[in-house]
């Protein structure tokens, strides 16, 4: 039997792999090992083997579907603990997600200025850079970390909202504070014409966000705007590694290639 669509088993072995530690996840997965079958007396050693509430929940979780699973085997279930115990170990390990906020600052989440991150991000790039954003003005500092980066000959793709696709919601096209970047300078906008349109109103192009490499994704609410860069309250997360970052990038290339994403000049 395999473990290939059985929710149940397979929804236990997923919440234990992102909620207990790996050295415990090891260590449990070895206690399943010994046993062949789901008994009273398995279960009380394999809740037992590390004394935290939290891995006996966790245990006692695997033991009862276990029970209702009896050609699985021990040592099957523990081979599948211990893949996704790696499996959330290698994720853990290769990626990073921060906090980026702009505004009033806490304990928990000091300042870290949306202008600077962002910037910090466009100066990364090596090779590739996609910067989404529905509004933009006065942004001299991140108009000239752009140019940096296409000096560098990075591959700059902006995607910005424009005054005709946004049916008023704009007042001017977000292209505008852009004007003095290199020709080489990539532009793209969704045309109102690939829009849904439900209840009389008309959808925005509302994403905002930085990815350079395929490997830091900077996703944020803020516009690329003065007032959002430094001034108001704004959330963001900067993801480092990992595969986020390349689905992001890949998602916006894919939209060019469909056509949901025109080029502009």
């Amino acid at each position: 039997m395999t473990l290939v669509g059985d929710d149940d088993v397979a929804l236990a072995i997923r919440r234990a792999a992102t909620e207990l530690p790996t050295n415990q996840l090891h260590k449990l997965a070895s206690a399943l090992a010994a046993h062949e079958s789901p008994t009273a007396l398995t279960r009380h050693a394999v809740v037992n083997t590390v004394p935290t509430a939290i891995f006996r929940h966790h245990a006692a979780a695997l033991c009862t579907v276990w029970a209702g699973e009896e050609a699985l085997s021990g040592r099957s279930l523990a081979l599948a603990v211990r893949v996704a115990a790696d499996a959330v170990a290698d994720t853990r390990g290769e990626q990073q997600v921060s906090v980026v906020w702009t505004g009033p600052s806490s304990y928990e989440v000091p300042v870290r200025a949306t202008s600077a991150v962002l910037t910090d991000v466009i100066a990364e790039a090596r090779h590739e850079l996609i910067v989404v954003s529905f509004a933009a003005y006065k942004v001299a500092d991140v108009v000239e970390a752009l140019r940096s980066a296409a000096d560098r000959n990075v591959t700059v793709r902006l995607v910005l909202e424009s005054v005709a696709d946004s049916k008023g919601k704009l007042t001017h096209d977000a292209k505008l504070a852009f004007d003095t970047l290199p020709d080489g300078v990539e532009f793209y906008v969704w045309p109102a014409g690939r829009r849904a349109i439900s209840g009389g109103g008309h959808a925005a192009m509302h994403a905002k966000c930085a990815v350079a490499d395929g490997r830091i994704a900077f996703v944020t609410s803020a516009n690329l705007t003065g007032a959002a860069m430094t001034e108001n309250m704004e959330l963001g997360l900067v993801v480092r590694g990992g595969d986020v970052p390349r689905r992001i990038a890949a998602h916006f290339k894919a939209l060019v290639a469909s056509g949901d994403l025109q080029a502009v000049t």
